[in-house]
């Protein structure tokens, strides 16, 4: 498991950007400029230079190159990478380097890829799961300080950025005058931490921040650090802390601007306090003041690397979830057949997945059930190719993500556009894991709206790159650390659109909260949810 890195920056790439006359037309909504569009990006962005391509290959909109030297982008390609990078903040989506799209592009932002793909090394998408301190006293130590301010406000600012963290969690931040979890200091240009990770002089780079276990949280000395004051003073050691902190305890970043954890640099007031996604991301990790704190467990081998620097490009983990205790689950190991008004309902289905219109298809064999809020659909079940054309007979797992219905049997995965197999599909997975089958997968839509996509074997769970079509590398966690009371080998599992996450092994079924990643009191049960009774009669016994 390599070691990871969140970089808080500005990204003025060299180069130029490589558009059309016709994405640069000079309305009111382009740019001006000649026909590489060097003129008026010129004139936007200063003295700067800036290179799309670079930028939307450094932050995983289009594929980086495998070794030095330019890659060859397709007009397709690159439309579609600023398509999603429009998407993902917000934007009108058009596809074409607009004058907005550039702006939000030259903000002071993150080095970390926002689609998690730029690179082979790349991290997962920003929420995903594995990265926390597994106790509640953490220590830190200043072992080079900025000229630039007093030693003392900064150990104040530290500590003021520690104390929005511990204000809203149950931990305590201890100074150490010995071996630190969080080391902090400050540096200049190449520091050790990878060509890749070098600070670049005032107003890009900022500071960087190492995920658990790690936690080192390094500063940009050429910075002009400041400590209260106006926004026009410099740079506030006490936001960029705060921001560092979270990386350092295992949060990734939000895509709502007014979070702590936005990618970009904002200056707050005096008496700022964390946005309300700041404080679910924390407490999904280290729950609330006034719960009382879980033994902690031996971090897994998989965690267990050693205190390293990086030497690829900038990389972080994401947003980590829940506590790692152990629950033994309640599931019998062998199939239930309960009573139910109207008769006997197995539940034993191979795959469960929300599609269009809001309707669920529950896939059995060689059939498949569609379910909406009035019961099965008239016609059901019906054979799984007749409503997904080629689809395999006992799939595996199956999902809904990005307006698609993805089915996976074995390392194969079949895409589905509105009913129909997309070009290319069946196709093989990368990364699938080859010692654990696959036995359910669900898409997550955590509280930002973001969807993730894991699948569970028997004893681990990956995740799954809906950009990339892969499963992320290096990405294994045990299911019994971060899914509290998850059975082993459950049949099928969805996120329904109550938000609950509802999982399935035999006849009984659990519902679990998405956020706590814990089951709900009172599972399991042998009663079928009510979404899905419709089709109990219908399920050979």
């Amino acid at each position: 498991m390599q070691t990871h890195i969140s970089i808080l920056c500005i990204c003025l790439m060299s180069g130029f950007i490589p558009l059309k006359t016709s994405q640069v037309n000079g309305n009111e909504n382009g740019v001006n400029g000649n026909e590489n569009g060097t003129n008026g990006i010129d004139t936007f962005l200063g003295n700067f230079h800036f290179s799309a391509d670079n930028f939307l290959e450094k932050f995983g909109y289009m594929e980086m190159p495998k070794s030095e030297g330019n890659i060859s982008h397709s007009a397709e390609s690159r439309e579609r990478a600023v398509r999603l990078f429009q998407e993902y903040y917000g934007l009108t989506v058009s596809g074409i380097m607009d004058k907005n799209t550039i702006v939000q592009m030259k903000r002071p932002r993150c080095g970390v890829p926002d689609m998690g793909k730029g690179s082979p090394n790349g991290p997962a998408p920003f929420t995903a799961p594995g990265y926390k301190w597994n106790k509640n006293i953490i220590s830190w130590k200043t072992t080079r300080y900025s000229r630039k301010l007093p030693s003392s406000t900064q150990r104040f600012a530290f500590e003021n950025s520690f104390k929005k963290w511990s204000d809203v969690t149950p931990l305590k931040f201890e100074y150490t005058n010995g071996d630190p979890d969080i080391e902090i200091y400050f540096a200049r240009g190449n520091h050790g931490d990878g060509v890749g990770n070098s600070f670049d002089g005032p107003g890009r780079v900022l500071a960087h921040a190492y995920y658990p276990t790690d936690g080192g949280t390094h500063f940009d000395e050429d910075e002009k650090w400041v400590f209260g004051g106006n926004a026009n003073d410099g740079i506030d050691l006490e936001v960029v802390a705060a921001h560092e902190f979270g990386h350092a305890l295992g949060l990734g970043h939000s895509n709502n601007p007014d979070s702590l954890m936005y990618p970009a640099y904002r200056f707050q007031s005096q008496g700022w306090k964390l946005h309300y996604d700041d404080i679910v991301g924390i407490q999904s990790l280290y729950g609330s003041p006034s719960e009382t704190s879980t033994p902690p467990m031996t971090v897994p081998s998989v965690r267990q690397t050693p205190r390293r620097r990086p030497t690829t490009q900038s990389m972080t983990t994401h947003r980590s979830v829940t506590r790692t205790t152990q629950i033994t689950s309640n599931f019998p190991d062998t199939t239930i057949k309960p009573n139910l008004p109207g008769g006997t309902c197995n539940l034993t289905f191979d795959a469960i997945t929300l599609g269009l219109n809001g309707n669920t298809y529950a896939f059995r064999n060689m059939e498949v059930y569609k379910l909406g809020n009035a019961g099965m659909a008239p016609g059901y079940p019906k054979k799984s190719y007749d409503v997904f054309p080629k689809a395999p007979q006992n799939p595996s797992a199956a999902f809904h993500a990005l307006n698609h219905v993805y089915i996976i049997k074995g390392r194969r995965l079949w895409r589905y556009t509105n009913f129909k197999l997309d070009d290319q599909y069946p196709k093989e997975v990368r990364n699938m894991p080859s010692r654990q089958r696959i036995n359910f997968a669900f898409t997550y839509k955590n509280h930002w709206g973001d969807e993730q996509i894991y699948l569970f074997g028997d004893t681990h769970f990956w995740e799954f790159n809906k950009y990339t079509d892969d499963v992320l590398p290096r990405y294994k966690l045990p299911i019994s650390s971060y899914w509290t009371g998850v059975p082993n080998s459950p049949d099928a599992g969805i996120q329904w659109t109550d938000n609950y996450i509802y999982l399935f092994k035999g006849s009984k079924y659990i519902k679990m909260d998405p956020r706590k990643r814990r089951v709900i009191a009172g599972y399991p049960k042998d009663i079928a949810p009510s979404w899905i009774r419709g089709v109990c009669n219908s399920v050979p016994k």
